[in-house]
Order: C-alpha cells, then structure tokens, then sequence
C-alpha cells in the first residue's frame, strides 16, 4: 500500500470514529440526557475522553454539529409527494411523511421541554 493509500484509510478511519461519537452523542440525547458529559459520550461511542475532544474542541461545538444533522434529518422526511397521485395518495404519503417526522423528533422536543 503506498503513502497516499495509508492517507487516504487514515481519513477513512477519523471519520468513522467521528461518526460514532456524533452517534453517541445524539443517542444520548434521544434517552433524555440533556447535557452529555464527556464521559458519557465516550462510554456511548466506545472511546476515549481525549478521542473525544481530538474531534471536537469542546462540547459546545459537538453540540452544535449534532443538532444540526438533527435539523437536516428532520428536513429529509419532508418531500413533496408526486402530482400524478391520487388526492388519496398524496395524502397517505403526507401523513406517514408527518408520522415518521414527529416520532423522530419526540425525543429531542421532550429534551428541550426538560432544559427550558
């Protein structure tokens, strides 16, 4: 394997442990833990406290990253159904797209509630 392959893996791997400290993160929040310490979101993703923080400079900025894929999520189950369906149609996709969208979100307004 030549330099630019163990480059191009070790991107690969810092990104995949990346993603599984924002996972944690946001599955902590998802059970109700408003402010996840360090510790917790470590446990949760399997690594250490300083792999932490070698991601993300503080909490604050994980924070920030998770609630916006939270956001972006969200978005994603809102899509317009096609015009060519039935009025019965669109409005079957409209009310799963709505059903699927609140039972994403059910835990992180529960969470706001709590922290307001």
């Amino acid at each position: 394997m030549n330099k630019d392959g163990r480059a191009f893996r070790g991107q690969l791997i810092k990104e995949e442990v990346r993603e599984k400290i924002l996972k944690g993160y946001i599955e902590l929040l998802r059970a109700g833990t408003p402010f996840p310490t360090a510790a917790q979101i470590a446990q949760q993703a399997r690594v250490s406290r300083r792999v932490v923080f070698s991601h993300f400079t503080d909490l604050g900025k994980l924070r920030a990253v998770a609630m916006n894929r939270i956001e972006a999520r969200s978005y994603s189950f809102l899509r317009p159904p096609r015009n060519d369906l039935s009025a019965r149609q669109r409005l079957r996709i409209f009310i799963e797209q709505q059903t699927t969208l609140f039972e994403e979100i059910a835990p992180f307004r529960r969470l706001a509630l709590m922290i307001e």
